[in-house]
């Protein structure tokens, strides 16, 4: 069995999916959107939300490692988009991820494009972001889409739990 974290990073906005993957079976176990206050300056966000996301990480190994300890703790976050301005903005809130994710649960985390992402879920790199949230709702059993950010975190953690390297 493994629990998956998976991100989708911004600057003010930052999407958390926790998934449990036990064989071919993929069960929802968390899904939280963390968000900065949009006033505050670009390093006061990244701040906050790093201090959110250790939080989070801390809640959910409390939560999910007595319950059933997992074999394999894996983690990813979503890579850049391809745009030059959007890209380096993103890098400072990926790297938060990255470190958070390496400090608190597993060195080797990994990223992914969001195409690579998009095709993972609904077997198309070009999806949009309704049909993303659709196929982790139906992939997962979940009764409800989760919101666009946190979708995308879900979907995140579903390309990882799915890449056999």
């Amino acid at each position: 069995m493994s629990i998956v974290i998976g991100v989708d990073p911004g600057t003010r906005k930052m999407g958390v999916g926790v998934i449990r993957v036990d064989g071919k079976r993929m069960e929802f176990v968390r899904g939280e959107l963390l968000e900065a206050k949009a006033r505050l300056p670009l390093c006061e966000r990244l701040a906050e939300l790093q201090e959110d996301l250790r939080s989070l990480l801390d809640q959910v190994w409390r939560d999910v490692l007595p319950e059933s300890p997992p074999v394999l703790w894996l983690a990813a976050v979503e890579d850049g988009y391809g745009r030059r301005q959007t890209d380096l903005t993103l890098a400072e809130s990926r790297g938060i991820a990255r470190a958070m994710l390496s400090l608190r649960v597993v060195p080797d985390v990994r990223g992914y494009a969001p195409s690579t992402v998009k095709k993972a879920v609904t077997g198309n790199g070009g999806s949009t972001k309704e049909s993303v949230a659709f196929a982790v709702k139906h992939t997962l059993r979940m009764k409800v889409a989760p919101q666009a950010d946190i979708a995308d975190a879900l979907a995140v953690a579903i390309a990882r739990a799915n890449d056999k390297e």
